[in-house]
């Protein structure tokens, strides 16, 4: 896929994400999944990145997807602004927590 092309279709579905990412969400979830992936990602120069994925299973058991956050690199630092987020969002309480390390 050309540049043009990817540039595109990201400028069609940014502001469907902004809105995925700031959705108010349940206070209660059965399953929190907390994971990062480690890719590298063009910026002028390809560099490496960390993307940062939540999503939980509510009552009914269907997926729902959180958000995906893109730092530098993985830390605690980062995990607690997540988390944080998510709780000012409308999260209050999470029967399971799946994360790893």
């Amino acid at each position: 896929m050309s540049p043009s092309l990817i540039s595109l279709v990201t400028d069609a579905v940014a502001d469907e994400v902004k809105a995925l990412q700031s959705r108010p969400l349940n206070a209660l979830y059965l399953i929190v999944y907390l994971d990062c992936i480690h890719t590298r990602v063009r910026e002028g120069a390809v560099r490496a990145k960390a993307a940062h994925l939540a999503l939980g299973i509510n009552l009914p058991g269907e997926n729902e997807i959180f958000g995906l956050w893109i730092a530098q690199n993985e830390g605690a630092k980062f995990w607690l602004q997540v988390v944080t987020e998510l709780r000012n969002r409308g999260v209050q309480y999470v029967f399971v927590a799946c994360v790893d390390a």
